[in-house]
């Protein structure tokens, strides 16, 4: 799962550094909550993006599942900060999310390897603010348990809660 806020460099400069880092740590600290709480595991943090991995350190057969759960939860926990922060005059926050699934490999140094963090994280570029894009092949392991909408020119899905 890729993850990365949108128009955060924007953002960024319309506030001290004190309140960005404010900003982004806050993010970080309930998107990272909402992998971790359905057993994923927090891979990176790139800037403003997150990379989590969903069956590492060990393979499951929920593994997609639990990942578009923590996507759509850290989504719900993005919109209650924004509220939250609202009366304060901070700048509401949006992510686009994307997840593929697939082989991939983490070596000791924390790097991923393999096609899946690539397809993930174009695939976000191409998603709206707050929406959870999903690939085919996570689309096929999750068929029908979340309600997903073709996105044809992305050969991806829009996925919300049921």
């Amino acid at each position: 799962m890729f993850c990365d806020l949108v128009d955060s460099t924007g953002i960024a400069a319309r506030l001290d550094a004190e309140e960005w880092r404010y900003l982004v740590g806050a993010y970080f600290d309930v998107a990272s909550a909402a992998v971790t709480e359905v057993g994923g595991h927090v891979a990176k943090k790139l800037g403003d993006g997150l990379m989590a991995l969903f069956g590492y350190p060990e393979a499951q057969e929920n593994d997609a599942e639990r990942a578009v759960r923590a996507a759509l939860s850290i989504q719900r926990a993005l919109a209650e900060l924004n509220r939250q922060n609202e009366g304060a005059g901070k700048p509401a926050m949006a992510a686009r999310i994307a997840i593929d699934t697939g082989p991939a490999v983490l070596d000791a140094g924390g790097e991923i390897f393999g096609d899946v963090p690539n397809i993930a994280a174009r695939a976000q570029a191409l998603a709206e603010p707050g929406a959870v894009v999903v690939t085919a092949r996570v689309q096929r392991q999750v068929a029908g348990l979340f309600v997903a909408e073709d996105r044809a020119a992305t050969n991806s899905k829009a996925c919300r809660s049921r």
